[in-house]
């Protein structure tokens, strides 16, 4: 009788435990500015893939997935789009804002 339960009580107990969600691809992007502000990304690609806006309003944050961390850079401005000539900061696979 104890073997049953004790056989039981793992089975519940495996059956129970949440699975891990599956990670977000790509370098996270945010907004920190208040509203009504609107920030404007210019993603640059390595490789000759060229470059990219992003727009997201305040507060919002998105996982990018087709950007590279380490390797592509970007420059931020609040409400018009970056200048292509810009000083640019390496993207982190952490928080870009």
């Amino acid at each position: 009788m104890k073997h049953l339960l004790l056989i039981l009580g793992t089975a519940l107990t495996l059956w129970t435990v949440p699975t891990p969600a599956p990670a977000a691809n790509g370098p996270l992007f945010g907004c920190d500015a208040r509203a009504p502000t609107v920030c404007r990304f210019r993603l640059f690609y390595t490789q000759q893939r060229g470059n990219r806006i992003i727009v997201l309003p305040a507060g919002m944050k998105v996982n990018v997935t087709d950007a590279v961390a380490g390797r592509d850079s970007y420059c931020i401005a609040a409400n018009v789009d970056p200048p292509y000539h810009c000083i640019k900061r390496l993207v982190k696979s952490t928080y870009n804002n």
